[in-house]
């Protein structure tokens, strides 16, 4: 993590390289007797639900933040502004989702 993506000593520990491998692999956390204790953490749950809390806690945690903001935008900004548009676009309902993700970030 600290080469590849130029993570900060703080973000090294095991707590935090344990939730970098849940979003890198969500489906060794069922199985995997390593991450049962990290199994009702937010980077499993906001995978299988999304809500308003959940998107909250997610984007609190300092590893989301430094993923989000160096590795997401820093490197693929198109990526969202491309999401933030088609999300925009869906018929009937796509301003309210836009106006809650901005919010929500």
């Amino acid at each position: 993590m600290a080469k590849v993506i130029g993570a900060p000593k703080v973000l090294l520990d095991v707590e935090n390289v344990s939730k970098m491998l849940i979003l890198l692999f969500p489906c060794t956390v069922r199985r995997h007797p390593m991450y049962t204790h990290l199994n009702k953490h937010v980077m499993v749950t906001i995978m299988k639900e999304n809500n308003f809390r959940l998107r909250d806690e997610f984007f609190k945690d300092p590893l989301a933040k430094f993923l989000w903001r160096k590795v997401f935008l820093g490197s693929h900004p198109d990526v969202l502004i491309t999401h933030l548009r088609r999300m925009r676009s869906v018929e009937d309902f796509g301003e309210k989702m836009y106006q809650r993700f901005v919010k929500d970030l």
